[in-house]
């Protein structure tokens, strides 16, 4: 009878030092799928479930820093687009208030800035082709 009581409270016990980690990770988890990517979690428990936080917490730091990659690069390319559609808003006024003059140079440039954004529409293009493929395909991390 002892035996069976010490067995059964060994297994509580044990139950609940892999279980609270375990909820840790799984909250921590959720908190990530709702956009939390700071989230991160206590590397407590047996070895196997500290591996696992260890795990876990090097995920969301790659998850935190792509996202922060995708965010500095939409500024960028936000930057980049701006740059050309606003000379090219500034000469078509200009030209259509007939203070710049109607001559092959300022076409040139017109043109000229037409191409730097198909460049950089083509640009973002390949990025959304790559990122298509890759969530397709991804890395594997040894």
């Amino acid at each position: 009878m002892v035996a069976v009581v010490t067995a059964t409270a060994l297994g509580l016990l044990l139950a609940r030092r892999l279980s609270h980690p375990l909820a840790e990770v799984g909250a921590a988890a959720r908190r990530i799928a709702d956009g939390d990517y700071a989230a991160r979690v206590p590397r407590r428990g047996p070895d196997e479930v500290a591996s696992l936080a260890d795990s876990f917490n090097q995920m969301a730091a790659s998850l935190d820093e792509g996202r922060r990659l995708q965010r500095d690069l939409i500024a960028n390319a936000a930057h980049e687009l701006r740059t050309p559609l606003t000379n090219l808003s500034g000469y078509l006024e200009g030209l259509r208030d007939g203070v710049i003059p109607a001559e092959p140079a300022v076409f040139d440039s017109l043109l000229e800035e037409t191409e730097r954004l198909t460049r950089l529409s083509l640009a973002l293009d390949d990025l959304a082709v790559g990122d298509r493929s890759q969530a397709r395909h991804p890395t594997r991390h040894g």
